[in-house]
């Protein structure tokens, strides 16, 4: 319930773009094996997308069933907010889908990014938040292997 209420907070507001690639391409940029530890497969999720926004997800997963999801949005031709305004927006719009609302902790990554561990989640923007990208993964140091996957989509380009 609690993930489901997080996607649609964070498809209600629409977040600017960097090149219109989908999640599964990006998260093959971030080594989901090396991330994971082990071989993995990419499996692409939903991918909508017009010219004012696209939103696609996709979960890299090992035979042993553990798994990074990735979820990208983007809308072309935005950017331009400071790190303190996106993320001031992202804990009012999770403010008004959980309650209580969550603890997000402030990582220096992108234009802005932070981590809530309670949903093992890690929420970057890039391009002044013309991106945004969300990694979700459970398990040992969940935190670090996200930071590790999210720098390697942003030294992509992402």
């Amino acid at each position: 319930m609690i993930r489901f209420a997080m996607i649609l907070a964070m498809l209600a507001s629409p977040v600017a773009g960097a090149p219109p690639r989908r999640a599964c391409d990006w998260l093959a940029l971030a080594d989901p094996g090396a991330v994971l530890g082990a071989p993995v497969s990419l499996t692409p999720g939903f991918a909508r997308g017009n010219d004012e926004m696209r939103v696609s997800l996709c979960t890299a997963t090992t035979d042993a069933g553990d798994s990074l999801a990735l979820l990208y949005r983007s809308t072309p031709g935005q950017g331009g907010q400071s790190g303190a305004d996106l993320i001031a927006a992202y804990r009012a719009e999770l403010a008004e889908v959980m309650s209580p609302p969550p603890e997000l902790e402030e990582i220096a990554l992108g234009t802005a990014a932070v981590w809530e561990g309670r949903m093992h989640q890690l929420t970057v923007w890039s391009h002044g938040g013309a991106a945004m990208m969300v990694l979700t993964l459970f398990g040992p140091q969940a935190r670090a292997r996200c930071v590790a996957a999210a720098r390697a989509i942003l030294a992509a380009g992402g």
